[in-house]
């Protein structure tokens, strides 16, 4: 599955399959797909939010998330979904496939099956993104 820039869905129909590639990560206000940019910001104007957030369970589940920080992940992903709105980009993401170790280039499919994110969410309620993240700090300054 090879990815389009984002800059490319202006110009597409809401309603419209698309694929894309850039970096996964979740924020406050929920899980997005940023444009491929460097350095890596996770305020990046340039992304696309999933109205499925949910998926967020089964990555979780399936690679390893970053201690400390704003953001639980931010790596590589290649996404397929349905474009739902424009301003701002949102979609449906179907198809998920995620850079398992950063940097290796080796890319692992995610089960985003709305079976398993239902059973999650079943288990453990919609996910929170808004919830405080743990301080990065030293356990000394407490």
């Amino acid at each position: 599955m090879e990815g389009v820039a984002m800059l490319n869905l202006t110009d597409a129909m809401v309603g419209s399959e698309v694929a894309l590639d850039g970096w996964l990560v979740d924020r406050k206000d929920g899980l997005f797909l940023l444009d491929n940019h460097y350095p890596e910001d996770i305020n990046y104007p340039l992304r696309v939010k999933f109205v499925n957030g949910d998926v967020m369970y089964p990555v979780l589940a399936r690679i390893p998330s970053l201690a400390g920080g704003v953001s639980l992940i931010f790596c590589r992903a290649r996404i397929f979904g349905t474009l739902i709105g424009t301003k701002p980009l949102s979609m449906i993401v179907g198809e998920m496939t995620v850079e398992e170790i950063r940097g290796s280039g080796k890319y692992v499919n995610i089960d985003i099956s709305t079976e398993l994110v239902n059973e999650y969410v079943a288990k453990r309620g919609k996910y929170k993104f808004w919830m405080v993240r743990p301080s990065a700090r030293d356990w000394l300054e407490d």
